[in-house]
């Protein structure tokens, strides 16, 4: 198992975190990194990761400007808007005299020299960075959250408490350990970043 690209930590970052010296539980770490990272992103509203996509979508509405469904955006590195029809292309451009990112937190994108995004379902294509750049104050403080999260998780797998519980029922079934649910000063935290970006 691999880590994916929206993950807080690298494994390594988390193996130091966790005290963690082998690389036996590597696979049990990675998951939950992933599964962390993703629940992260979905409850803050925002990609936390920096990352680069490529061929982007979103639908262009007929104006100069586009707000980007993900946000934040560190850079916009090439826009390309095609006919909704047929999908042949209407203009595309690197060249950032053509175009303005005016708001990374809002993703906020303007077109300049007068073209338009013109309506169209996915009909624009991006490639950009997204999420925050390392060393930002709010990647910093995911990071401290999912650490959190991660070493409360971890500590109980270790005892025990997560995960399979008996195999030795009565009717030969299987018992489990309820679900983790985030901590309370992890949902606080992430409801912090989201009321920030509202």
């Amino acid at each position: 198992m691999a880590l994916n690209a929206n993950a807080l930590l690298t494994l390594n970052e988390a193996r130091a975190e966790l005290r963690e010296t082998t690389q036996a539980y590597d696979a049990i770490i990675e998951r939950r990194i992933n599964a962390l990272s993703t629940t992260f992103e979905s409850l803050t509203g925002l990609v936390l990761a920096g990352r680069e996509v490529e061929d982007y979508r979103v639908d262009g509405n007929g104006c100069a400007i586009l707000y980007l469904p993900i946000i934040p955006v560190q850079s916009v590195e090439r826009i390309e808007v095609r006919y909704h029809s047929d999908e042949t292309q209407y203009f595309e451009t690197t060249n950032p005299a053509d175009y303005l990112l005016k708001d990374p937190d809002t993703g906020m994108l303007q077109l300049l020299n007068y073209k338009r995004f013109i309506c169209g379902l996915r009909n624009v294509l991006l490639d950009m960075t997204i999420g925050f750049a390392a060393g930002h104050e709010k990647l910093a403080e995911a990071q401290r959250l999912l650490v959190m999260q991660l070493s409360y998780e971890y500590q109980r797998w270790q005892r025990n408490e997560a995960g399979l519980l008996s195999r030795t029922l009565n009717d030969g079934s299987v018992s489990f350990a309820p679900p983790t649910n985030l901590l309370k000063e992890v949902q606080d935290g992430l409801l912090t970043m989201k009321i920030a970006r509202i």
